[in-house]
């Protein structure tokens, strides 16, 4: 074993080589497992600069790199490793390689149905839940990054590990472009399908990424977790013009997959967009449609975290492994199936006369939003809660069945209210009202009815007929057995009579109440105006026979300190309430005669005193109409008085 010193004096030795990368190789520390060792070929290129990168962004380590589980996020370098005085390499947390896969071998439908034989075999039971589960990980985990003050760069998917509890680490984090003083230390490699449009045919060497260029691919990746597989810009069916342009064209132009504005539509092995909610998909819009020429545009890693926690799926009812969001009416996984011999369903797995190849049965349950993907059974998928969250402590878990209880009574009152209270009213108020509690034709104007006495006769109404029925089951019921049942019916007969009573007389007097009020408030003129004793009553229905359905009045007044002789001032009510006024120009009054208000409809050619009750017409024809004294006539009809359409003409 090699020995070395870290940046802080400590000694340590290499252990077992565990791989051999382009910069280094990977070996295992003595005495510390939660670490490994990261030493740099001796002839690597730009070698000075590595180390002076490294040295910098050990000195910066955030402080979340690694959860307090131990869970590595950020291979982030944790201490420079020297050797003879100079820096050979660094130290990171160590990833549980046993139970991880690269994203893409989730991603893609295939390669969870048939896994690397050698390696995890977990990715066989990944549903739909899961992989948003990971999306959503995956965001925390840039989120984390950005934070710290470094760009990912170099956002592929060999970069992006994924463990069995869902959870994401991203790797190689010393090739992240990261700012240390003044010093801007450059991620100069990229891959062409995960580089952010703005990049294209730039420099890398010398140019200086934004952090919106992590974010163009961000929304790639969860594109492709999403949407089984399918690149947003590599795959789908070209329908504008010419050929089909190549992927960086198309990312350029904001032309992808499924976008509502785009000529590429959604490959027929991919899901329809529709399937997402319209929040996940504005944000793709937001980050691959418009965030293509403007990348301010571009959701945050925090943003999408929180769009995808928002999701609630649900299973289909045919196929218990295809989940999807609950909004769908039907499963789009089914569909997607039935228009392939040889469908892929959300699991991943290839469906032959509709039985799935795998036999490990899946127990999952629907997720809520913020709630994590459910467990399943072996190989055990144990989802990950946020990245931040710890194990709950037995305190939390009690304080859970507490609030559990709570929710419990909660709901049970809500039934118990529901059961008598609401449903009694709604039957009182659509079923009964109008027929056994009788309306008053004179209520023309339904808004002067009070809530509470409505309310409560209405609630012992429906009551009343609840006990009505139940009493006449248990009374006339045919088995054996029946006196207590006799006598139970007849107890709620007679109760059914007292309420029904009760709840018709109550109704009565509400009612009465209601014409008292519209009797006593038809003019409520204020104290600022004096009326002239003159009005005009106008009463308009749809259909000969029907109720009145509005009365409307107008009337003349004066303002009070008004010196001419006349009135000045016109006022129009619909039922109680004023709806509309008008006052005339200084040395205008109103004429004073027995034609000087008067109704006018248009279809009959017709002028009408007041009293008269209109019918049959639309309230567009019906004109209320006063004469002024300079020969001008104030006027407005029935549709326009509502909103101050009173005007001199």
């Amino acid at each position: 074993m090699q020995r070395l010193h870290l940046g802080d004096g400590r000694t340590i030795r290499l252990g077992a080589q565990l791989a051999k990368a382009g910069e280094g190789t990977i070996s295992d520390i003595a005495g510390h497992p939660e670490w490994v060792a990261k030493i740099f070929h001796p002839h690597l290129t730009a070698l000075a600069a590595k180390r002076t990168k490294v040295q910098a962004m050990a000195k910066a380590r955030p402080p979340d790199a690694v959860q307090p589980d131990g869970f590595v996020v950020l291979t982030w370098p944790d201490q420079t490793i020297v050797e003879s005085g100079t820096i050979c390499g660094f130290v990171m947390g160590k990833v549980d390689m046993s139970t991880a896969v690269e994203v893409h071998k989730l991603s893609n439908p295939a390669d969870r149905q048939y896994p690397n034989p050698t390696g995890p075999q977990w990715p066989k039971q990944v549903t739909w839940t899961h992989l948003v589960n990971i999306a959503t990980n995956l965001c925390l985990a840039v989120d984390t990054a950005h934070r710290a003050g470094a760009v990912i760069g170099d956002f592929n998917e060999r970069n992006i590990l994924v463990c069995n509890t869902t959870r994401v680490t991203l790797v190689d984090c010393d090739s992240f472009q990261f700012r240390s003083g003044n010093t801007t230390f450059l991620c100069d490699v990229a891959r062409p399908e995960f580089l952010a449009p703005e990049l294209a045919g730039v420099d890398l060497k010398r140019h200086a990424r934004e952090k919106n260029s992590d974010l163009f691919v961000l929304a790639i990746h969860i594109y492709l977790l999403l949407m089984a597989g399918n690149h947003p810009f590599l795959r789908g069916d070209w329908t504008g013009p010419g050929d089909k342009p190549e992927a960086l064209v198309l990312a350029a132009g904001g032309q992808w997959a499924g976008g509502p504005n785009s000529q590429l539509k959604a490959h027929p092995a991919a899901p329809p967009m529709t399937m997402l909610p319209r929040t996940v998909q504005a944000l793709f819009e937001r980050a691959l449609g418009t965030g293509a020429k403007n990348p301010t545009t571009r959701p945050s890693a925090a943003q999408w975290q929180r769009a995808l926690a928002a999701i609630t799926t649900v299973h289909c009812a045919r196929d218990k492994t295809h989940v999807y969001p609950y909004h769908n009416k039907v499963c789009p996984w089914c569909r997607l199936s039935e228009r392939h011999s040889r469908p892929v369903g959300a699991t991943g797995r290839t469906v032959r006369g509709g039985a799935t190849t795998s036999r490990i049965p899946v127990t999952t349950s629907v997720r809520k939003p913020g709630v994590v993907a459910p467990t399943m059974t072996a190989p055990v998928i144990r989802p990950a809660p946020p990245i931040i969250a710890p194990s709950r402590s037995a305190r939390q878990a009690g304080a859970i069945q507490r609030h559990r209880a709570i929710d419990g009574t909660v709901a049970g009152v809500a039934i118990f209210s529901a059961l008598t209270v609401v449903v009694p009213w709604l039957i009182g108020h659509f079923l009964l009202r109008g027929r056994y509690l009788q309306t008053s034709s004179l209520v023309y104007d339904d808004q002067i009815r009070a809530i509470w006495p409505y309310f409560w006769t209405e609630l012992r109404g429906g009551w009343a007929l609840i006990a009505l029925i139940s009493g006449a089951l248990l009374a006339l019921r045919p088995w054996q057995g029946r006196r207590p049942a006799v006598v139970g019916g007849v107890v709620l007969l007679c109760v059914a009579v007292w309420l029904g009573t009760g709840a018709r007389a109550g109704f009565g007097d509400a009612e009465s109440d209601s014409v008292r009020k519209l009797a006593s408030t038809t003019f409520p003129f204020d104290s600022r105006f004096l009326s002239c004793g003159r009005g005009l009553t106008l009463g308009f229905q749809s259909t000969k026979s029907g109720p009145v359905e509005s009365m409307w009045q107008l009337y003349l007044g004066s303002e009070l300190g008004y010196r001419g002789n006349g009135c000045n001032r016109i006022s129009v009510y619909r039922g109680w309430q004023r709806v509309g006024y008008l006052t005339l120009p200084a040395g205008v009054e109103f004429e004073y005669g027995s034609d000087d208000l008067w109704t006018y409809v248009e279809e009959s050619k017709q002028s009408l005193e007041s009293g008269y009750t209109i019918w049959g017409y639309e309230p567009s024809q019906v004109w209320l109409n006063a004469r002024t004294s300079d020969g001008r006539i104030v006027s407005t009809n029935l549709r326009d008085a509502a909103s101050q359409g009173l005007a001199i003409r």
